[in-house]
């Protein structure tokens, strides 16, 4: 099952977002296709975050960006630079592209260092003792305040415990 919600983002992914914005921008002088590529971004990353597939999300956006290159590609609109003055459509649509992946790639690669880390275990992360409450008390016992404790409250020969008080000598 897991596998197929993997192939299912990748394949949501491989939609070309940058392109069909760029397409819709140019063609019918609209900005409004380039609020399902934010969308489907976000909702993507989220569905990847949630089921733990944050390579996917890296993966995921490397194919979104081969495929709008290859829809510019295809469909022959070609640079288009009268119409988004500055830039081309092919220096457009890496730059979409590399926002989306901007905003992406921080929290994906957060979480995969930090399950990395979970499931490796070191000296600083080391796995949890069960008997690590049952340790304490040991160590504490060994230790100067623990010693002088156990002294003071130490059995004396009848049995009966002998209680020092301050100034009292042993």
């Amino acid at each position: 099952m897991k596998w197929i919600s993997r192939v299912l983002l990748l394949l949501l992914y491989s939609v070309p977002y940058a392109f069909l914005a760029i397409y819709g921008d140019a063609q019918w002088r609209s900005l409004w296709l380039y609020l399902p590529m934010i969308v489907g971004f976000t909702v993507l990353a989220i569905i990847a975050h949630v089921t733990k597939n944050e390579v996917i999300v890296i993966v995921g956006n490397v194919l979104s960006v081969i495929s709008s290159y290859t829809a510019l590609a295809v469909s022959g609109i070609g640079a288009m630079s009268w119409y988004f003055k500055p830039v081309t459509t092919h220096i457009l649509i890496g730059l979409l592209s590399a926002v989306a992946m901007g905003a992406q790639f921080p929290t994906a690669i957060v979480r995969i260092n930090k399950r990395r880390t979970m499931r490796k275990r070191t000296p600083l992360n080391p796995r949890p003792n069960p008997y690590a409450k049952e340790m304490e008390k040991t160590l504490y016992l060994n230790s100067v305040p623990g010693m002088v404790k156990s002294i003071l409250n130490a059995e004396n020969e009848e049995g009966g415990r002998t209680v020092y008080k301050k100034g009292e000598e042993w």
